[in-house]
């Protein structure tokens, strides 16, 4: 009987251990699969480090808002200019710091993505475009049911923190934990799933990198604790923009176009926290 015992606790631990060895390897398979998608987060940090290194409020006359997003934009497309990546990826981005470009005026972004009705493809009425295009990535199977789940939540948190309900810290320990969650996934490079949510991940761990370095770029107003928050929101609704927008176009996604409208929303989303933007913009409105 005791040697019956012991044969069953000794395939109970080889079989245990062969489980945990098996999790490991696809833990440490996504962990460098991740990475991947780190260079548009190094993208998105040489534009706030631009700004805040190169922008000259002082060289042309602005008397708008309007004015102003237009001054924004035109010195970012300057900059894009001069990275190096590839011809395709500079058209691209662009094109999407020109879409995005009023996204640097934070109550038009939020407004946009979190509190204008609009409706569904399905006619049912849904608060801002952040929420419409996630469902509808959804709907067409661009995103699984853990991306959607994790971008909802994102956007909802993004809101709390901008709003002021959800602290600087908590966001960004959110952020951590969904990175951690993502990886347990499982995600590869052969999954059909898992990039969406990567790009939006990738961009909002560079931006608490910079943010954290670069404490002279705080704006010192109430709109501080947003500068993160503006950055995730913008990358996450860039990338599911890219995702549903490509998919429509040829009912196939284009990855590089996600990833380009990931950096693009998160660019424009917190230029305007940067501090000589944010000084400079204040005035105009």
């Amino acid at each position: 009987m005791q040697r019956i015992v012991l044969l069953i606790m000794s395939i109970f631990i080889l079989v245990t251990g062969c489980n945990r060895n098996e999790e490991s390897v696809k833990y440490d398979a996504s962990k460098e699969y991740f990475k991947t998608f780190e260079k548009y987060g190094e993208i998105h940090n040489q534009f706030l480090s631009n700004l805040q290194d190169n922008f000259n409020p002082d060289i042309q006359e602005v008397t708008t808002l309007s004015e102003g997003i237009q001054r924004i934009n035109q010195f970012n497309l300057k900059y894009t200019a001069t990275l190096n990546i590839p011809e395709e990826e500079k058209k691209l981005l662009c094109d999407e710091l020109t879409k995005m470009k009023h996204f640097v005026y934070t109550p038009l972004m939020y407004d946009e993505l979190f509190c204008i009705k609009t409706r569904n493809t399905d006619g049912s009425e849904v608060e801002g475009y952040y929420l419409e295009y996630i469902q509808e990535a959804y709907r067409n199977e661009l995103i699984d049911f853990f991306e959607y789940e994790k971008l909802l939540l994102l956007g909802e948190k993004a809101k709390a923190n901008i709003s002021g309900t959800v602290t600087n810290d908590e966001f960004e320990t959110f952020i951590y934990k969904v990175k951690e969650e993502w990886l347990i996934q499982g995600y590869t490079e052969e999954s059909k799933y898992g990039k969406t949510l990567a790009y939006a991940l990738s961009i909002s761990l560079a931006s608490i990198e910079w943010w954290q370095i670069n404490t002279d770029a705080l704006p010192q107003t109430r709109a501080l604790p947003a500068a993160i928050a503006l950055d995730a929101a913008g990358a996450a609704i860039g990338a599911v923009i890219g995702a549903v927008s490509s998919y429509a176009g040829n009912g196939e996604v284009n990855w590089t176009s996600v990833g380009v409208s990931a950096v693009g929303g998160a660019i424009t989303g917190s230029l305007g926290m940067v501090g000589k933007a944010a000084k400079w913009l204040s005035k105009l409105f």
